[in-house]
């Protein structure tokens, strides 16, 4: 027969076994909590950075398309520009282009600073400042036409591969815009899996020491009991 002493022992370390086992499981269960948790939010970082890298970039692409359309619009007024009613047309066609431009630099680096890269506010900033020289020089060569007989060749060269630069900076933006997408996105998963890794690893460690601890009380509470017999 067991005596008071033994059967209380044993009920205490039943107690402690279960009170262990609550413990355990509601620690895996906060654990997988936090890790469910932390890819769902890297994941949602993942998907605005990406979304802002498109952006970027698909302004950086209709920089180029409105930028050499500006160019071409500018051919059309020395070409069909011998009636002043045309080459208004053609220059305000000219003029929208170069607004065009100029708001999607602007969408480039509304994109890129909400996703904290500074590496391209000077190469924004230049463009930007490259290309409003730019139309000026252009409306300085029209209005060199204006006041007397129209001269389409002396305008073009007034301005003759005065884009050029330009138009390869834009280019170069927009590869390194791309560039930085396909890297970023390396990165990016790169991260997740590191993150998948640690937390993987993390949950079953705790696992295993739950086990462990368990296992051990549960020795202990065996122990009691056989010596309670």
């Amino acid at each position: 027969m067991s005596t008071a002493a033994e059967r209380s022992q044993l009920r205490k370390s039943l107690l402690q076994l279960s009170s262990l086992l609550l413990l355990a499981l509601l620690s895996l269960a906060l654990l997988a909590q936090f890790a469910v948790w932390s890819l769902q939010r890297a994941h949602v970082r993942s998907d605005q950075d990406a979304a802002h890298l498109v952006a970027a970039l698909d302004a950086s692409r209709q920089v180029q398309v409105q930028f050499k359309r500006q160019v071409q619009e500018w051919k059309n007024v020395l070409l069909r520009g011998a009636d002043p009613v045309e080459r208004a047309r053609y220059f305000e066609a000219f003029s929208g282009a170069e607004q065009r431009v100029s708001e999607s630099l602007g969408e480039v680096a509304t994109q890129l600073d909400a996703l904290g890269e500074q590496g391209y506010d000077e190469t924004i900033a230049t463009v930007r400042r490259q290309h409003a020289a730019l139309g000026e020089q252009y409306r300085t060569a029209m209005k060199a036409s204006a006041g007397g007989v129209w001269d389409p060749f002396q305008s073009d060269r007034a301005v003759r591969g005065l884009d050029r630069p330009i138009d390869t900076a834009i280019d170069s933006m927009a590869a390194s815009i791309l560039q930085e997408s396909v890297a970023r996105s390396a990165r990016q998963q790169a991260e997740k899996q590191r993150r998948y890794e640690a937390l993987r690893f993390g949950l079953w460690t705790a696992i295993g020491a739950a086990l462990l601890l368990v296992g051990m009380l549960l020795w202990g509470a065996l122990r009691a009991l056989g010596t309670a017999h």
